[in-house]
């Protein structure tokens, strides 16, 4: 599982502390260190996710994003999504963004190969649509990469669990996915979880995720916050609307380097339990 650390743009050196790079597109847009930032992470071999920003409430229009993508060169475009819409509406605008995307593919726009991922959402209690958009996710070609954010699972299956709890949410996802007869489906896409919440020792049953991202993890360190041994994070502060743009200077008090620090090695430890269970169910079929 490849972890990436979310950074704000005066700080963007610590995202070495995890090893994905995960760009989010209007900040690129905004801030042109943000932006050199990724493409040379590109250019050095590092496989960049440029995520659409809709998380940001600041939704890009697909003329410059995919402008963007030509610059950064990612690795990994999610495709855009719209939180809280229905399932099949989010689908259908998905499908034609990959239409977009591989016209410019073939005009030799954007890298070869990029990879799409798309980011199952649905309306509240939609449970329903939700498993039957990734039935048909799963079964089709389209996209390489499938993306479950918090709000989605809570969407979708809060009614179950009866718990505001999203990594809850998310972690009963998890299980219902391998419950309902999807195991050999699971292996023909590859997985991306949005977003670490406070419940850090979950990592290790995301057997089948290859990747996640964190801004909270950086946040968390900022204000003091460590991960217990248990592999939880106490903060469940959400961060703040000016994240990016602000400067933690390490005068403001506290020792947050350290804590950062520590706190990204804990969570690569529990990343690397997620990749040895994979290893012990998978066994000679990686």
């Amino acid at each position: 599982m490849e972890l990436a650390l979310i950074c704000p743009v005066k700080h963007l050196e610590w995202s070495r502390l995890l090893p994905g790079r995960f760009c989010i597109a209007p900040v690129a847009l905004k801030y042109g260190n943000y932006q050199s930032y990724f493409v040379n992470a590109s250019i050095n071999g590092y496989k960049v996710i440029l995520d659409n920003g809709i998380f940001e409430d600041n939704q890009v229009q697909d003329e410059d994003y995919i402008d963007l993508a030509r610059i950064i060169k990612p690795r990994v475009l999610i495709v855009p999504d719209i939180i809280n819409t229905g399932a099949k509406e989010n689908l259908d605008a998905a499908n034609m963004f990959a239409e977009l995307v591989k016209v410019e593919e073939l005009n030799n726009s954007l890298p070869e190969p990029v990879e799409l991922m798309y980011i199952i959402q649905c309306e509240k209690d939609d449970d329903t649509g939700f498993w039957k958009v990734l039935d048909s996710v799963l079964d089709g070609d389209t996209f390489q990469w499938i993306g479950i954010c918090r709000d989605a699972v809570f969407n979708a299956f809060s009614q179950y669990t009866h718990t505001e709890d999203q990594e809850l949410n998310r972690f009963y996802f998890a299980a219902q996915l391998q419950m309902r007869k999807y195991n050999k489906k699971i292996m023909k896409k590859k997985w991306h979880f949005l977003g670490i919440g406070a419940r850090i020792d979950l990592l290790q049953y995301y057997w089948f995720v290859d990747a996640m991202d964190t801004a909270s993890l950086f946040y968390q360190s900022t204000l003091g916050c460590k991960i217990t041994p248990e592999g939880i994070m106490p903060g469940r502060l959400k961060r703040p609307k000016d994240y990016f743009v602000r400067n933690f200077n390490f005068s403001d008090g506290g020792d947050w380097p350290k804590i950062l620090w520590d706190n990204c090695t804990a969570a690569l430890e529990f990343a690397q339990k997620a990749d040895a269970n994979r290893r012990y169910l998978l066994g000679g079929r990686l």
